[in-house]
């Protein structure tokens, strides 16, 4: 079983999981900075013509 410390500040934002009767993991919830990061690798991976319509979207 591996324990690692974590660091929590009021307002952060965790996630419980329940792993067995007499245990569980926290697991901090990434902050929009990282979510950031995460969405930039799809920079430049759609067409330059491409346009976003919520409406058509919806319509499905």
């Amino acid at each position: 079983m591996m324990k690692h410390k974590i660091i929590l500040h009021q307002a952060d934002d965790i996630e419980v999981m329940v792993k067995g009767k007499r245990e569980f993991a926290l697991k901090k919830k990434p902050d929009s900075k990282a979510l950031l990061q995460r969405l930039r690798q799809y920079r430049g991976k759609l067409p330059q013509d491409f346009i976003f319509n919520r409406n058509d979207v919806n319509a499905r």
